[in-house]
């Protein structure tokens, strides 16, 4: 009895790890398809696994990679994500 057991549970294993493996391709084909870095997620999704597959459905989708930096305008202020200051910058300024 233990043998099949040992024998549905390299079995079950083994299906958990295909099924973790193609969350990560997906994962990279869909950030792929919506303008985002496919290999980062590949790898996010080996780490994560189904999470990082529906994080991915949730990302929205960018026109151009190298166009969105361009029409992007950076921000001002000093906790915003695009424009961090140095704390000698933040000194300077009177902050």
């Amino acid at each position: 009895m233990s043998e099949l057991m040992f024998i549905l549970g390299g079995f079950a294993s083994m299906w958990v790890l295909a099924a973790w493996i193609a969350c990560a391709a997906f994962a990279g084909h869909v950030a792929g398809e919506k303008n985002r870095c496919g290999i980062c997620w590949f790898f996010w999704g080996i780490l994560f696994g189904p999470i990082s597959l529906i994080a991915a459905a949730g990302l929205p989708v960018l026109s151009s990679p190298k166009q969105s930096m361009k029409n992007s305008t950076p921000r001002k202020g000093v906790f915003s994500s695009a424009y961090q200051p140095l704390p000698v910058d933040i000194l300077k300024r009177g902050e």
